[in-house]
């Protein structure tokens, strides 16, 4: 009698700690977002503000770690290292993040110009890394579509008064920077420019604010229109190129480092226009990417169980960003692949309801497991379980676990902010119950 009522009381409590409240995970959002903002990012137009950062090393020794050495940054001293890398795929999602925020907002009837200033300075950052680009080069910068990854200076963690750039709770302060914008300029080619994989996700978060947001203004901006040119600079620059990517001094990246965009081609070039509106060009599709790129986009479809884990989640972003497939095969398939927030934003961007393939009790167990402090892998205090502790759970879902290359690491939890926002503009449990309430 007493083994049946210990199993009795240990189902119900494990019923109870899945069936939090909608309540809880706005509250866990706003959470992320207090932390993230003091964190993980410094809102601004001069280099290196409103640029994620990708996450940080607490614990690592900034003189003798291997980290700033492997990326051939300069010496510097103290505890705690900053990482700023992939700089094109961050601020996609956080382009995705905060479109969605915009929107959830304004139909729950809640004040949101503070969003729509964000997001505006986001798209001013990604301007930014356009218009310096030549500068890394030695040449005078202008707009025209070649971009680098961030721009955040060796010295950003303190401003120019001598305060510290970010707050923790834990007291603890980061002493150094690893970035592509201030490390390995000697190579600046090897990886720290564009490549296809930067452009598929941050044209992915540019679609989101061009379905959801367009005619938000900030400065007497749209941001619609911010996006179109953007994304029209971007791919016209791949296309007066023949999809190479080409400095300004005339070299090129390894293909390892996604120096040639032919294989996402079709992707991009859609992508562009559905951003776009037909406003810019008629067509970004040209000879290389009707033919190669749109074979080789072909074959996520019947080759998708042999893929590469880095490519299954950019024909994903150009699959739901061009309305590609159908609901029901791109859930069967992100589901199987661990990116389930690829069926949310399909059903999200193209105006469908969530597919009856994906059930939103598991949705509602991954929002439930997030901790409340945080996504990180083996840090002090670190509380994740598995499915948190990776830098992108969406991108790096292979990684979801927690791997060798991200641990000691904490990060910047957008992945769950993404997921939370998608989840509560599909189901909508408590439709005007969406405040935000995290600065």
């Amino acid at each position: 009698m007493i083994r049946y009522i210990t199993t009795v009381c240990l189902l119900f409590a494990c019923f109870c700690c899945l069936a939090q409240s909608h309540g809880e995970y706005l509250a866990k959002y706003n959470a992320y977002r207090a932390r993230f903002l003091n964190e993980f990012i410094d809102l601004g137009t001069e280099p290196g503000q409103s640029l994620p950062m990708a996450g940080r090393y607490p614990e690592a020794n900034c003189e003798w770690d291997w980290f700033p050495k492997y990326n051939s940054c300069p010496p510097s001293k103290g505890k705690g290292i900053a990482v700023w890398g992939d700089g094109g795929i961050e601020m996609g999602n956080y382009l995705m993040l905060l479109a969605l925020e915009v929107r959830n907002l304004k139909e729950a009837g809640e004040k949101y110009s503070a969003s729509v200033e964000e997001l505006w300075l986001a798209l001013k950052a990604t301007e930014r890394l356009d218009q310096n680009a030549e500068t890394y080069f030695g040449l005078k910068g202008k707009l025209d579509g070649f971009f680098v990854r961030d721009d955040v200076p060796q010295d950003f963690l303190v401003k120019s008064d001598g305060k510290k750039r970010f707050k923790f709770k834990t007291g603890k302060e980061l002493s150094c920077v690893v970035s592509d914008g201030s490390c390995d300029l000697e190579d600046f080619l090897d990886g720290s420019v564009m490549s296809q994989d930067q452009i598929m996700n941050l044209f992915f978060g540019l679609v989101f604010v061009s379905e959801l947001v367009p005619l938000e203004r900030h400065n007497n901006e749209r941001l619609g229109d911010i996006a179109s040119d953007i994304a029209d600079r971007i791919a016209g620059f791949l296309v007066d190129n023949n999809w190479k990517i080409i400095s300004p001094n005339g070299e090129r990246p390894e293909h390892k480092w996604g120096g040639n965009a032919t294989p996402f081609s079709f992707a991009i070039a859609g992508m562009a226009e559905r951003i776009t509106r037909g406003k810019k060009r008629k067509t970004y599709q040209n000879g290389a990417s009707r033919r190669r790129g749109k074979v080789v986009f072909g074959t996520f479809n019947w080759a998708h169980g042999v893929q590469a884990e880095n490519n299954l989640w950019m024909a994903y972003c150009g699959i739901v960003g061009m309305k590609k497939w159908n609901l029901k095969k791109l859930t069967r398939r992100a589901k199987k692949s661990h990116r389930e927030m690829y069926s949310l934003a399909y059903s999200v961007l193209n105006g469908l309801p969530a597919s009856d393939k994906i059930s939103r009790k598991d949705i509602e167990a991954m929002l439930h497991s997030a901790p409340f402090s945080g996504p990180c892998n083996g840090t002090p205090g670190c509380e994740a379980p598995d499915g948190w502790k990776c830098s992108d759970r969406w991108v790096h879902a292979e990684d979801r676990n927690g791997s060798k290359h991200n641990i000691n690491r904490d990060f910047n939890g957008m992945d769950y902010m993404i997921l939370f926002n998608l989840y509560h503009y599909l189901y909508k449990p408590e439709r005007n119950n969406y405040r935000i309430n995290f600065k």
